[in-house]
């Protein structure tokens, strides 16, 4: 951004100054833009706000040091874009947390008889169908790949409980605090 008497303007395209049209190129040449009093505008950060308040850019101005920088104007939100902001914010806050959980799901591993199981949503589905599988052929073991990708030979109580336990890891996760 830059400014030019005070009024603040986006360089990334044309701009009429003095009657003259000038392309965005134009401004990356610090001589030019000084020929014309044009002058660069610092991005400062926006002012602390509460949650009633928005922060609008309001031109630019100059600081202390004698640079220009953004100007902010703080606005105090209506009821109604008050609760629009709420909702949105808390929308945005569950998306992150269901962001955050699914990765936590993935990464569940539980530990059987000293054997370490895959926990996620997947790998439960997998002992599921397994136990099924088991408990209709009337078998007692499987051959099972574990979290370390060893095989080994597990019964139907091992993976019974593996799936316990990553559904019980699951569940302890899937509540928001």
């Amino acid at each position: 951004m830059f400014a030019r008497f005070g009024l603040e303007f986006d360089t990334n395209v044309s701009h009429d100054i003095d009657g003259v049209r000038y392309p965005p190129t134009w401004f990356e040449d610090p001589a030019r833009c000084a020929a014309l009093d044009v002058v660069p505008v610092l991005e400062v950060a926006p002012p602390q706000l509460t949650s009633l308040q928005r922060a609008e850019r309001d031109g630019a101005r100059i600081n202390g040091a004698g640079a220009w920088v953004t100007k902010w104007r703080v606005v105090t939100l209506s009821a109604e874009e008050a609760a629009e902001f709420a909702a949105a914010q808390a929308a945005q806050e569950r998306e992150q947390f269901k962001a955050s959980r699914a990765v936590r799901v993935e990464a569940i591993v539980v530990s059987v008889a000293g054997m370490p199981f895959d926990g996620d949503e997947t790998s439960q589905n997998r002992m599921a169908r397994a136990i099924v599988a088991m408990q209709a052929a009337s078998e007692t073991s499987t051959l099972w790949v574990l979290h370390d990708n060893t095989p080994a030979t597990v019964t139907l109580g091992q993976l019974q409980s593996a799936l316990i336990a990553a559904g019980q890891a699951q569940t302890a996760l899937w509540v928001a605090p």
